[in-house]
């Protein structure tokens, strides 16, 4: 049950300066599950179509409160109580939501070639559903990073930083990781629009321009221009958003004690 009003001018939920104000929507819901500032990403994620945005929020909104696909947990809820997997996860699925970028946004390490190169085993241990329900898990996390981050910069931050190590990526891709794959690109453009700023994939082997070459066409075109493939000389260009007290010193930084979850 929505009321979604035209766009006009209204303040967001942070206290932020007159300059940094932007035309949102007004969108309320009696389950107050989304702020002005969601309101505004779903609009822009719909070229600022009012009536498809509508349409858009209202499938969200069935989705975040209905119980995903082989659990009892919904995205609303999946936060509550952490994850029952989460040993399977620190063991072959290592990654880290540690650290912002120079402009307060959340990043997400994640070293993808390893568990790429163990996913037989993470098969045998994980059904799909639960490995797509664990990417709904950190998605939600994010959204609580970005209040985080909102409250401590003063500024709204709504967007995210991935860095990918691609070292030891298997040179041929698993049917059941790559249709994964598709429906976390589902997932992600239809119920978290407008939250990616860069994807950068470090240490990628020559040999994966062939795999990208059938997975790009997959990705929507905006999303496309945000994620940049690196070889072994990445460091300049994480510096460019990221600062070097950030960065862990396995990847060239200086940041010590990073731990892999």
């Amino acid at each position: 049950n929505f009321e979604l009003k035209p766009p006009r001018r209204v303040g967001t939920t942070t206290p932020v300066s007159e300059s940094t104000a932007v035309t949102s929507t007004h969108c309320t819901s009696v389950l107050d599950l989304l702020s002005n500032d969601d309101c505004m990403r779903f609009l822009k994620a719909r070229n600022m179509n009012f009536e498809k945005t509508v349409t858009m929020i209202k499938t969200w909104a069935n989705w975040f409160t209905s119980p995903l696909p082989g659990s009892d947990a919904t995205p609303s809820e999946i936060l509550k109580g952490g994850d029952p997997r989460e040993e399977i996860y620190s063991q072959y699925l290592p990654h880290s939501n540690l650290g912002e970028d120079k402009h307060g946004r959340p990043i997400y390490w994640e070293k993808t070639g390893l568990i790429s190169s163990r996913f037989h085993k993470i098969k045998s241990l994980l059904t799909e559903d639960e490995i797509f329900v664990r990417h709904v898990y950190q998605q939600e996390l994010m959204r609580e990073r970005f209040l985080s981050c909102t409250s401590k910069s003063g500024k709204i931050i709504n967007k995210q930083i991935l860095v990918f190590d691609m070292k030891g990526v298997s040179f041929s891709p698993d049917a059941t990781a790559m249709r994964l794959f598709r429906r976390t690109l589902a997932i992600d453009e239809s119920c978290y629009p407008e939250t990616l700023h860069r994807l950068y994939m470090i240490n990628t082997p020559i040999f994966f321009s062939a795999i990208w070459a059938i997975i790009r066409p997959w990705i929507n075109h905006d999303t496309s221009q945000k994620i940049h493939l690196l070889g072994s000389n990445y460091l300049e260009y994480l510096k460019e958003e990221i600062d070097i007290s950030q960065i862990p010193i396995e990847f060239g930084g200086k940041r010590e004690n990073f731990e892999w979850s």
